[in-house]
C-alpha cells in the first residue's frame, strides 16, 4: 500500500510540477489551455474554479461531482452550477477547461437519483452515506409513529416510551431503543405482534376493532377481499394503514401469521366493503337486468360487472360489488338462488 501511495504521489507531484512550468512558459490562456490538454490523461479532465484552482475529476464527471470534490457539505446541498457564468443543473457534463461555480441551499438533500448523476467514487461514497442515514433516521420515527398507531387498537393507555423500554428489558435485550424502533418502522418487526406479545395476548387473541373509533384507514387484500364477518386477519403497514386480509388467503403465509393479529370489524358507520361474487343465469334476454335490479333493489353497489357467454342456455356474471357485511353478501346470494333464471349464484 505504500509502494502504491508512494507512486501515486510521484504521479501526482509530477503533473502538477509540468503543469506549473506549462503555464510558467506560455504567454495567452489559450496556449496554456492548449498545452495542458495535451498534457492530460484520457480518463481525466480538468476544470477551474473561479479563483482559477485547477480541479482534475474522472471523464465524464458533472457539476454534482465537482461540488463534492469542493466540499462534502456543497456537494450536500448543491442546487445549481454556473459553467463559465452560465447557470445549469447539477446533472450538466463538464469539459475540459470549464469555469465551475456551485449554488448551494439549505433544504436541498442528497436523493436517490443523484447515484444516477454522480460518477465520482467520492461524490458516490458521499451521497450514499447520506441517504443511508437519513433513512435510518426516517424509519426510527416511522417506528414511533407504528407504535402508537398499534397502541391505539389495543386500547391501551400505554405510554409508547413505556412499552418500548419494556419490550426491550424482557424480549430484546439486544437491542436498543433506537434499533428496536428502526425495526418496527422498516417492517422487519410487526408492531401488532410486537405489542401483543408485550400485552401477554394468545396468538389467536382477536382485537375488536369499532370503525366509528378507529383513525387507520383500512385497506382490503385485493385477491381475498375480506369483509366484516370473516375470519379476519391484520397488520399495520409500513404507511400506517391496516391490511386486512382473510385467514384462508393465500399471501397470510408469506406474510407470517406470526406477522399479523386476528381482528373482528364492528361497522358501526356502513363502511362499504368490496367482495366478488359469480352467478350462472339463464342466457335470455332481460335476465341479465334482472340481476343487476335485485342488486340495486338490495341498496348494494356494483363497483364492476361483466357477463360471459358459457354455452347456449348459459352465462356468467362476474361481479365486484360494495357491502356493509359477510350477512348482507350472503343474503343477496340467497336472494339470487331463488330465482328461476339463475342456475347458480356465489361469492368468490
Amino acid at each position: 500500500n505504500n509502494f502504491e501511495y508512494s507512486n501515486t504521489q510521484k504521479y501526482t507531484n509530477s503533473w502538477i510540477n509540468n503543469i506549473l512550468e506549462i503555464q510558467s512558459s506560455t504567454v495567452s490562456a489559450n496556449e496554456f489551455l492548449d498545452s495542458l490538454k495535451q498534457d492530460l490523461s484520457p480518463s481525466d479532465i480538468y476544470v477551474f474554479t473561479p479563483k482559477g484552482k485547477i480541479i482534475l475529476l474522472p471523464l465524464g464527471s458533472k457539476v454534482l461531482d465537482f461540488a463534492y470534490f469542493i466540499h462534502t457539505d456543497i456537494g450536500n446541498h448543491c442546487f445549481k452550477g454556473k459553467i463559465n457564468h452560465k447557470l445549469v443543473d447539477i446533472d450538466t457534463l463538464l469539459h475540459n477547461g470549464d469555469i465551475v461555480e456551485i449554488i448551494t441551499k439549505k433544504e436541498i438533500e442528497p436523493n436517490e437519483n443523484w447515484l444516477k448523476i454522480a460518477v465520482s467514487g467520492k461524490a458516490l461514497s458521499k451521497i450514499k452515506n447520506y441517504i443511508k442515514i437519513q433513512k435510518h433516521e426516517e424509519n426510527v420515527a416511522n417506528g414511533k409513529r407504528l407504535i402508537q398507531l398499534g397502541l391505539s387498537l389495543f386500547k391501551t393507555d400505554i405510554e409508547p416510551n413505556n412499552i418500548v423500554n419494556n419490550l426491550i428489558k424482557q424480549h430484546y435485550p439486544k437491542l436498543t431503543e433506537a434499533e428496536l424502533q428502526y425495526k418496527i418502522g422498516t417492517g422487519e418487526l410487526s408492531v401488532l405482534t410486537v405489542i401483543k406479545k408485550f400485552l401477554g395476548y394468545s396468538p389467536d387473541y382477536v382485537i375488536d376493532i369499532k370503525l366509528s373509533q378507529n383513525t387507520l384507514q383500512i385497506i382490503q387484500d385485493n385477491n381475498c377481499l375480506p369483509i366484516p364477518g370473516e375470519l379476519i386477519l391484520a397488520k399495520i403497514t409500513r404507511n400506517g394503514e391496516l391490511l386486512i386480509h382473510l385467514h384462508s388467503c393465500k399471501y397470510t403465509k408469506k406474510i407470517g401469521l406470526e406477522n399479523l393479529i386476528f381482528i373482528h370489524i364492528i361497522n358501526d358507520i356502513d363502511k362499504i366493503f368490496a367482495i366478488k361474487m359469480q352467478a350462472h343465469i339463464a342466457n335470455k334476454a332481460g335476465t341479465f337486468a334482472k340481476v343487476t335490479g335485485i342488486i340495486g333493489a338490495k341498496g348494494i353497489n356494483i363497483i364492476e360487472l361483466s357477463q360471459n357467454k358459457v354455452s347456449g342456455d348459459f352465462a356468467i356474471i362476474d361481479a365486484t360489488i360494495g357491502v356493509r357485511s359477510l350477512e348482507e353478501a350472503e343474503d343477496l346470494i340467497k336472494t339470487l338462488n331463488n330465482q328461476d333464471f339463475v342456475n347458480q349464484a356465489s361469492l368468490i
